[in-house]
């Protein structure tokens, strides 16, 4: 968020004039949403087969969205994607709890298939 600590005032215009693209997907520390997975899913999609800078201050909340998005859509075993996520960081409480949420909803979308 550009009130975080560390942010780049002007980060999105300092990526565009290196010639990439830039994606900001606002989220709250406190407060992740299912939505900002489908989002962050959506982007990832459209963007698959290229190369992708993923980040976020200290990629801890990214180390999240990568896992869930490995096992979404890459074919990754949970436990392998679990791996790449915890060698980051282990996912506090609320982090834990948007993950079973996020992984509830991929799994409810695997049963109607």
């Amino acid at each position: 968020m550009p009130t975080s600590h560390g942010a780049i005032a002007n980060e999105g215009e300092l990526v565009t004039v290196c010639g990439m693209n830039s994606v900001h997907i606002p989220l709250e520390w406190e407060a992740p949403k299912i939505e900002q997975d489908d989002l962050f899913c959506s982007v990832m999609q459209a963007h698959q087969n290229k190369m992708i800078w993923v980040h976020c201050a200290m990629n801890v909340r990214v180390s999240c969205f990568i896992f869930l998005y490995n096992i979404q859509y890459c074919n990754y075993s949970e436990k392998d994607a679990e791996v790449l996520m915890t060698n980051i960081w282990q996912p506090n409480q609320v982090w834990s709890d948007f993950i079973e949420q996020v992984k509830a909803k991929f799994q409810h979308r695997l049963s109607l298939k």
